[in-house]
């Protein structure tokens, strides 16, 4: 279990703010401009002084920085202050950890309570639980709001919940508008593109993905292309190799855990 700091409200957050913002910075180089200490003695003085959303948005810096105990620490003060961007942000964070259980209850809360920026997060949350329903239901509301990653999330379902050869062909229409959307998806699309056996074409997606700076696509081409080599030589792939980076949305079937 990961330790958390031990301040235990939003008072305490922006006291300890305001005194370490207060300290002199210990060398030359963090006063440089654009340095990450220096916005991050910014950010506390604006905690400090009480500024509106200053708590959320230190929370995203301080997760930026890989400081997440803290982050989440900063993130729940800002929440016990009203603030539903950071309870997203909050969830989003938990997803991001593989988490869903815990995404799930701030997520859901922060968009009952009228934060629409994250319903294609909590739609996806509904995937990785395997709630159909519901996730039927948010990557809907998702696409209605035009909200961010909706094109994305709405190709994760049809891939985990519609996967029939029939609906291929809807499947990879919504990768498709999902990359135009972000670049993101193109290691979605790679994994889906795997697991249908189209691997020469996953070769090409995961390629892309690299390029967009996904490293979790490093192993997944090698496993590929190690796969496309022994079928060329006649072989078939060792029980239990086919691991995969990123344990999201697996494409039913699949022979990667993509």
């Amino acid at each position: 279990m990961r330790k958390r700091r031990s301040w235990n409200s939003s008072a305490g957050v922006r006291k300890a703010a305001a005194q370490e913002s207060s300290s002199p910075s210990p060398t030359f180089l963090s006063e440089m401009p654009g340095s990450e200490a220096e916005a991050e003695k910014w950010y506390k003085k604006a905690v400090a002084e009480g500024l509106s959303g200053s708590l959320n948005n230190y929370g995203c810096f301080l997760l930026d920085q890989h400081r997440p105990e803290e982050a989440e620490v900063v993130l729940r003060s800002a929440i016990d202050e009203g603030d539903e961007l950071a309870r997203g942000n909050l969830g989003k964070h938990y997803f991001d950890l593989e988490e869903y259980r815990e995404s799930l209850t701030y997520l859901a809360q922060s968009v009952e309570n009228g934060n629409s920026r994250v319903t294609s997060y909590l739609a996806r949350t509904h995937i990785e639980l395997g709630n159909l329903e519901e996730a039927d239901r948010w990557t809907s509301a998702a696409l209605e709001q035009e909200n961010a990653g909706a094109y994305l999330a709405r190709a994760l379902f049809l891939a985990r919940f519609a996967g029939e050869a029939e609906k291929r062909d809807s499947i990879e229409r919504a990768f498709k508008a999902a990359i135009e959307e972000s670049p993101e998806a193109h290691f979605y699309y790679a994994n889906w593109l795997s697991s249908v056996g189209r691997r020469v074409e996953a070769v090409e997606e995961y390629d892309k993905s690299i390029d967009a700076g996904e490293t979790n696509s490093h192993l997944n081409v090698a496993i590929v292309l190690d796969d496309l080599g022994m079928k060329e030589k006649g072989g078939t792939a060792p029980p239990g190799r086919n691991q995969c980076r990123r344990s999201r949305i697996c494409c039913q079937p699949c022979p990667l855990s993509c």
